[in-house]
């Protein structure tokens, strides 16, 4: 599946944000028990930018307080990043990503929460990271920066031809 870059707002030097054309894609989340055709129940659409240097999943803790995902105390643990230490939770939800007019279901996810201010606020728009586990674990990903397109298949299912 070849997809274009998309415009994602992340945050800028300045404490405001800027826009970047990134390798990212349109995500659509929601709690773990909950199937996408349950009407009524919280969602979240936005970008998912693809992170390879990402060892999980990330996304803010104002997202998963407002699709009401419960956070346990004892998946607390210290991360790393290259940022430096955070403290971070684990959740678990669905994710679905848009291809063309579809959204095609990622399944379920194990994602990391930073415990930090910019993760609280959504002011600061933190935007969902896809790491290697929750996303590169599931998609082969080829990425042309200078063409402004990657590509996608499933895991051990690589075409290998139209590529450039």
């Amino acid at each position: 599946m070849e997809f274009p870059y998309i415009p994602v707002m992340v945050p800028a030097e300045n404490g405001g944000h800027r826009q970047v054309d990134s390798a990212a894609v349109k995500v659509r989340a929601r709690r773990s028990d909950c199937a996408a055709h349950i009407t009524g129940a919280p969602v979240f659409q936005g970008s998912g930018i693809l992170d390879s240097g990402a060892a999980m999943s990330v996304v803010p803790l104002w997202l998963v307080h407002k699709l009401g995902i419960p956070i346990c105390e004892g998946s607390r643990r210290i991360m790393y990043s290259v940022s430096g230490r955070f403290v971070a939770y684990v959740v678990d939800m669905r994710m679905d990503m848009q291809y063309g007019g579809r959204w095609l279901d990622m399944g379920a996810i194990r994602a990391a929460v930073p415990d930090t201010e910019r993760s609280r606020d959504p002011r600061f728009g933190c935007p969902v990271l896809l790491g290697l586990d929750g996303f590169f674990d599931r998609f082969e990903v080829y990425i042309s920066h200078g063409k402004k397109r990657f590509w996608l298949g499933k895991v051990g299912s690589w075409p290998g031809k139209g590529l450039p």
